[in-house]
């Protein structure tokens, strides 16, 4: 349910199965984009991922003036997402690999074919496998 294992020495996912390093979300879904402070990426500062139920609490919590003064400058790259990686939300670039697996919210590989971890770098960066021939 959580991924795979990531090697602490080469960063690589291992054969082994994840476990949930929190138990904020098993889904994307379960997961929101927020402003890490005061201004948030759009204005120059910087961004993070919350559980989706905690967003009104995140938000309250920043205690933010109603015209912070920022940069003006978005800082993040415009494919930054709220992933769920190894049960915690998480700011990952870049969307799912084509067929990822791996987890309860994504589809179970096609006959033929098995979930294979590190089969490519932006599978492995989001803790997930890809589906391919076995």
């Amino acid at each position: 349910d959580a991924g795979f294992t990531k090697d602490p020495m080469t960063g690589c996912l291992t054969c082994e199965c994840g476990v949930a390093t929190a138990n904020e979300c098993a889904m994307d879904n379960d997961c929101a984009r927020v402003n890490a402070d005061c201004c948030g990426c759009e204005l120059g500062g910087k961004d993070t991922a919350v559980p989706a139920a905690y967003v009104d609490a995140w938000n309250a919590q920043l205690m933010c003036p109603t015209n912070p003064t920022c940069p003006n400058v978005d800082t993040c790259p415009a494919d930054l997402a709220a992933r769920c990686v190894a049960g915690e939300c998480t700011l990952v670039s870049g969307p799912l690999p084509p067929d990822p697996c791996g987890r309860p919210d994504l589809p179970a590989c096609p006959q033929g074919e098995r979930c294979w971890p590190n089969a490519n770098d932006q599978a492995t960066m989001q803790g997930v496998g890809v589906c391919l021939p076995d």
